[in-house]
């Protein structure tokens, strides 16, 4: 078993959330919250698996707070494609 502490301030919860998915397929994983820290408990699924270093864990958390940004930077524009691409299909008697 692993444990990650990782700084509220530093990071958002959808941020580690997203991180985590890198982790899914090899761990079982725990997350839990303190008044300032969320906790990450790693557990191997197969005994042969590695633990991630805590570098490598952070990186994933960097790559998945700038994921995190894009999809929140290009949220108007994904709507209002959306909306365009929809618009033939709405209900005409409203």
């Amino acid at each position: 078993m692993k444990r990650f502490k990782v700084n509220k301030s530093d990071y958002q919860r959808e941020v580690l959330i997203i991180s985590l998915q890198h982790y899914l397929e090899f761990f079982w994983i725990t997350l839990s919250e303190e008044s300032a820290h969320f906790l990450v408990t790693l557990t191997r699924k197969n005994t042969s698996e590695k633990y991630p270093l805590e570098k490598e864990f952070i990186n994933n958390l960097i790559e998945a707070e700038f994921l995190y940004n894009k999809i929140n930077e290009t949220r108007p524009l994904r709507e209002q494609l959306l909306s365009a691409a929809l618009k033939p299909y709405e209900d005409v008697t409203r």
